[in-house]
């Protein structure tokens, strides 16, 4: 057989081990970023919590204020 048929089986060989080495790297980046701490998220529902609190708190004084 010509040794060109090996060199194109090799390189084969070859861009199928990257290829899975690609995927490889890229569900393990995947993984990583699903875990990964999300700080400006955290201060978002810290935030909106906050707010819901300060409205509930709100709301409560006015129905005193009307009922006093």
């Amino acid at each position: 057989m010509p040794s060109y048929i090996f060199s194109n089986d090799r390189l084969a060989d070859d861009l199928d081990h990257l290829s899975d080495e690609l995927e490889r790297q890229l569900v393990l980046m995947a993984i990583e970023e699903q875990f990964r701490p999300h700080p400006l998220r955290a201060l978002l529902a810290w935030a909106g919590k906050l707010m819901q609190s300060l409205r509930r708190t709100s709301g409560r004084a006015e129905m005193a204020r009307a009922g006093a």
